[in-house]
């Protein structure tokens, strides 16, 4: 009789019980453009000026792919060097947020358009927000490096809607 395997997810008392000298930061998500989805969101402040925003929580899909004019031929658009570092993207995580002040909050609305939420009929953002929820967005993914020059982080730039 064959002995069945059972696979399970590393728990984090096992995480903490491997040598602290293996852990290695994570491979920064490459330059470019994907195709995302929003998986959740939150609200909360900023820890410096208690300026609220709002965060989405998008997973990535794939890299996103354009039609060259002239070949007529689809491209990744994403560096491609950077791509072939870091692997398959598909289920990276990366977050977005949106303030709440008055300059800038045409940001959220400009995202959640993207998204295809409808914000008319005087929808407010608390009603429209939710709506993002599982919506497809393209996102434009570039490198910011930390305040001391340490680390280089992922984050978006700019949002487009997803063209069928």
């Amino acid at each position: 009789m064959a002995k069945s395997v059972t696979q399970t997810k590393p728990s984090f008392g096992s995480i903490l019980s491997m040598p602290a000298e293996d852990a290695v930061r994570p491979p920064t998500l490459p330059r470019g453009y994907y195709v995302a989805v929003v998986e959740n969101f939150r609200e909360d402040k900023s820890s410096q000026r208690q300026t609220p925003f709002t965060e989405f929580q998008l997973k990535v899909l794939r890299p996103y792919e354009k039609e060259n004019e002239e070949t007529g031929e689809m491209e990744v658009q994403v560096d491609e060097d950077e791509l072939e570092a870091y692997g398959d993207v598909a289920g990276a995580m990366i977050n977005v947020q949106f303030y709440h002040t008055e300059k800038s909050v045409y940001r959220l609305a400009e995202f959640l358009r993207h998204c295809g939420v409808d914000l008319g009929g005087k929808k407010s953002f608390e009603q429209a927000i939710p709506e993002a929820r599982n919506s497809q967005v393209v996102i434009r993914v570039t490198h910011q490096s930390s305040q001391d020059g340490e680390a280089t982080f992922a984050r978006v730039s700019r949002t487009a809607p997803v063209e069928e």
